[in-house]
């Protein structure tokens, strides 16, 4: 994954060729933006697996200990 210096350091030789550097900022700051929102949507969804999952691992514990 690039980092926020690698691509402004692509940028500048874009823009050293005459290319569109804020176009391709725009593009690269976009992309590093939307996989930061996916990185998050999966940190939340496997917290809430791991909270469901203790539950569950907390109340087969209260079940045993009522059987003995």
């Amino acid at each position: 994954m690039s980092t926020r210096e690698e691509i402004v350091q692509q940028a500048d030789l874009l823009e050293y060729r005459g290319e569109k550097r804020e176009e391709y900022l725009k593009q690269e700051f976009k992309v590093l933006a939307e996989r930061a929102a996916i990185a998050r949507k999966e940190e939340l969804e496997r917290a809430a697996r791991n909270e469901e999952l203790e539950r569950m691992l907390q109340r087969k514990k209260r079940q045993n200990a009522l059987r003995s």
